[in-house]
């Protein structure tokens, strides 16, 4: 069940609050806060450093150093495309991402306020002048409304069956997907030469926006590599290696820590959902038809090492 505005607004509130003695205790701070920060980037304050490094030691020392079944790797961020195109990350690993035409917020679709198809839709802004703006917005839009101080009365829910989660308006731009990967370029050659040939020849062919995109992604491809979105698929690669050079047998785990990253639609809740985080992770190797079991150990374990570090 979606959260109400009034939620919505509580959790804000406390988040800032906590984002605030985060800030004051020398936790985490804004990154590059002096140029006006940057969405989703927060930096490790002295003692927020110290917390992170610590938990990362012990579940270092319980995974790895205190076990015979375990070993560590420590994979390289950029791996080779086809990494991804086989763990089906390129062609899966995407969002739906919408627009309000309202307020212009950008948003995932599933993570939306639900609301049925013709139920009142009141639209609220931020202050009497941006109602005031909006409303002469969905007048172009052929959507009358009564303004009333910073709320819109008279709009009605869509068939999407949600709303914009900043300003509730049902008047949303299409669905589209979003690849939550970072895609860079690996090589001495820039591509955007080739990138830019490709835009004026497709210019001059008439070619449509489709066709376009491919010429483009053409282009882009021999160089493309992407900023891993999570430590896993490593642990997989490397498996025979692993198996080979170090004499394991099954089952066994191989454990890794590190920087992952994703091009997050939606940047909220402080460090908990952000663009660069760190993940610690063990993926364990079991005999066919173990599975259930070893899994109902694993969260034992699990549950037993937050307890253990004070986590109730």
């Amino acid at each position: 069940m979606s959260p109400t505005h009034e939620e919505s607004d509580r959790s804000a509130e406390l988040m800032q609050r906590v984002v605030s003695l985060c800030k004051r205790r020398g936790f985490v701070f804004q990154s590059s806060e002096i140029y006006g920060g940057l969405r989703s980037a927060y930096d490790y304050g002295p003692l927020g450093v110290e917390l992170k490094r610590n938990l990362m030691n012990e579940w270092w020392r319980r995974m790895v150093h205190s076990r015979e079944d375990i070993v560590g790797i420590d994979a390289s961020i950029i791996m080779h495309p086809e990494v991804w195109r086989a763990s089906g990350h390129l062609a899966g690993f995407s969002d739906p991402l919408v627009d309000c035409k309202v307020c212009g917020e950008r948003f995932r679709a599933d993570k939306a306020p639900r609301l049925a198809e013709g139920a009142d839709a009141p639209i609220t802004l931020a202050d009497k002048g941006r109602a005031k703006a909006a409303e002469a917005k969905l007048a172009e839009l052929g959507v009358a409304v009564e303004r009333k101080k910073n709320v819109l009365h008279g709009a009605k829910g869509s068939a999407a069956g949600y709303v914009c989660p900043n300003c509730g308006s049902p008047l949303l731009s299409d669905e589209r997907q979003f690849n939550l990967m970072f895609r860079t370029s690996l090589g001495p050659v820039d591509p955007i030469g080739d990138v830019a040939r490709e835009v004026k020849a497709a210019i001059e062919a008439g070619l449509s926006d489709s066709e376009l995109r491919a010429k483009v992604e053409a282009a882009l491809a021999p160089s493309s590599v992407y900023l891993r979105p999570e430590t896993a698929q490593a642990m997989f690669v490397q498996f025979l290696s692993v198996l080979q050079s170090m004499s394991v047998k099954v089952p066994f785990g191989i454990a890794q820590m590190g920087k992952s990253f994703r091009n997050e639609v939606t940047v909220e809740h402080f460090i908990f959902r952000s663009c660069e985080f760190e993940q610690m992770e063990c993926e364990y190797f079991v005999p066919p038809g173990e599975g259930p079991k070893w899994l109902e150990y694993w969260k034992r374990e699990r549950v037993a090492f937050w307890r253990a570090i004070g986590l109730r």
